[in-house]
């Protein structure tokens, strides 16, 4: 299991980029279990995506985090990841709000709120699909790789990464 923080070509990367003054637009999940898939919050929701998918979205991964399991354990993780994401549609209003903040730090340098109010459960951004992620891997492996002061519904991306990373380094030890 592996957490991809990409950026692509498209427009809506783009322009997020520019907004957020970061070089990572997007988080996807992949995984290497039965078969190598990737899932993304897309405007429909939680997607399943295969390898030639992902390419066709051009995205380039930027940072990466490696999630230790075993083959069991990664099959087991995507198979749930598969069936819990078919449940998650887009979280519109926390990405309007997500993107009204953008705007006011980007024009005006006012800083991001610890809490997006318009986020709504079961409904995901793509930092957002990281719970579910990291719900699944801490059933199978016993370590939850998120931070529990961290709310990703109002959180870029590259800081997403970030605050993994430290978390898992510093916290988890991995």
């Amino acid at each position: 299991m592996r957490l991809l923080f990409v950026k692509s070509p498209r427009l809506g990367s783009r322009i997020l980029r520019w907004g957020l003054e970061e070089s990572v637009s997007h988080v996807v999940v992949e995984f290497d279990g039965k078969y190598h898939q990737f899932f993304h919050s897309y405007g429909s929701g939680l997607q399943p995506m295969t390898p030639i998918e992902y390419l066709e979205h051009g995205y380039i991964a930027m940072f990466t985090i490696d999630l230790p399991a075993t083959t069991e354990q990664e099959m087991r993780a995507q198979d749930e990841y598969y069936w819990k994401a078919k449940n998650h549609r887009y979280d519109y209003p926390g990405f309007l709000y997500f993107a009204y903040r953008v705007v006011l730090k980007k024009f005006f340098g006012t800083e991001y709120p610890s809490q997006n109010p318009w986020a709504k459960m079961e409904m995901n951004l793509c930092t957002e699909a990281l719970y579910l992620a990291s719900g699944i891997y801490a059933e199978i492996t016993g370590y939850q790789f998120i931070p529990s002061d961290i709310d990703l519904a109002m959180t870029t991306p590259e800081s997403a990464y970030f605050a993994i990373s430290k978390y898992m380094r510093e916290e988890l030890k991995l």
